[in-house]
């Protein structure tokens, strides 16, 4: 007879239910092991306990299936942004990339360690791979447009933003980027405009009549110090 389990809307809950279903599923344990990995990395708090889960649920996987490329996956995160293990980082991102080339989440990883290890070109060829393999993840673009970023790579980023605003168009993230980039190209007129609509999305477009006067007057950087005097 199957058991009812209530599901909510927390992705880590379905790798509960999985584990709840069948306790041996490595898997499940590397799942919930990157869903705290990543719920750590996307906000500060709670972090320590966190990463404890994380290491936790790594370790069952590890124990259950040596072999698991999203146990190794789910590692290489840990001891990337966790424990600073920079070489063990490097080996659980390279095994998991051997045990399943296929695999977006052991791409990014790897980009992230080659970041560090100050391997641009690398990071940024791993991180096309990643988006290539699942070309509909908005966090695999948005994680690309940074590579951009790192590299100076403006142009790449523009039509990165543009890619993630036609599916998006309240993405502050990419109007934040598609600003940042028009300015360092020196299309000063649209990098205004897209600033100008991230004001707007904030819910400041009181802001945004004063900040175009200083643009029209006194210029770009007039302008950038303004809003920049307001905290954005």
């Amino acid at each position: 007879m199957s058991r009812y389990i209530p599901v909510s809307d927390t992705p880590g809950t379905y790798f509960e239910r999985a584990i709840a279903l069948d306790p041996t599923y490595a898997p499940a344990y590397a799942g919930l092991a990157d869903f705290y990995c990543s719920r750590v990395m996307g906000n500060n708090e709670g972090a320590e306990q966190a990463w404890q889960q994380a290491q936790r649920y790594a370790a069952q996987a590890l124990s259950l299936d040596s072999e698991s490329a999203e146990m190794h996956t789910a590692m290489a995160w840990i001891k990337l942004m966790h424990e600073w293990d920079w070489p063990a980082a490097r080996e659980h991102a390279l095994r998991a990339l051997q045990l399943n080339p296929s695999s977006p989440e052991a791409h990014a990883v790897y980009a992230r360690y080659l970041e560090t290890a100050g391997n641009l070109d690398e990071a940024l060829n791993h991180r096309k791979q990643a988006l290539a393999l699942d070309p509909y993840r908005a966090d695999l673009e948005e994680q690309l447009r940074e590579e951009y970023i790192f590299a100076r790579d403006y142009q790449s980023t523009v039509a990165s933003a543009r890619r993630t605003l036609a599916n998006d168009a309240n993405s502050v993230t990419a109007h934040e980027e598609l600003c940042y980039s028009l300015g360092r190209l020196k299309r000063f007129d649209e990098s205004v405009a897209e600033c100008s609509r991230i004001l707007a999305l904030w819910g400041h477009s009181d802001w945004i009549e004063p900040y175009r006067q200083e643009y029209r007057k006194h210029g770009y950087e007039a302008a950038t110090q303004l809003i920049a005097k307001k905290g954005f």
